[in-house]
C-alpha cells in the first residue's frame, strides 16, 4: 500500500489511465491474470514473498470523500429524525 497526494495521484492517474485528475484508489497487480479470479504461478515458491500487486491510496482525497459522505447522510438523518426520536 502506497500512501500519496493529490498531485502524486493525478500524476500517476494521467500517466496509466489517460486521466487528468486525481482518483481514490489505484491498484497495479503484480502478476498477470490467466483468467478472472486466476493469476498465473509465481516463479518463485516462497510463500512469504508472494505479492498481489500493489495499491496506491489518495489519503487527501480519500478524506474529502470520507468527509462529503458524512456530512450527506448526517443531514439525511438529521432532516429525518423528529424531536420524540431522540428521546
Amino acid at each position: 500500500v502506497i500512501l500519496v497526494t493529490d498531485n502524486v495521484m493525478q500524476q500517476r492517474n494521467f500517466e496509466t489511465r489517460g486521466i487528468n485528475k486525481p482518483t481514490d484508489i489505484l491498484s497495479f497487480p503484480f502478476l498477470n491474470c490467466e483468467k478472472p479470479g486466476i493469476l498465473e504461478k509465481p516463479q518463485f515458491d516462497i510463500p512469504d514473498y508472494y505479492n498481489l500487486g500493489d495499491v496506491i491510496v489518495d489519503v487527501p482525497y480519500v478524506m474529502r470523500r470520507c468527509q462529503e459522505d458524512y456530512d450527506y447522510y448526517e443531514g439525511d438523518e438529521c432532516s429525518n429524525e423528529s424531536d420524540s426520536d431522540r428521546d
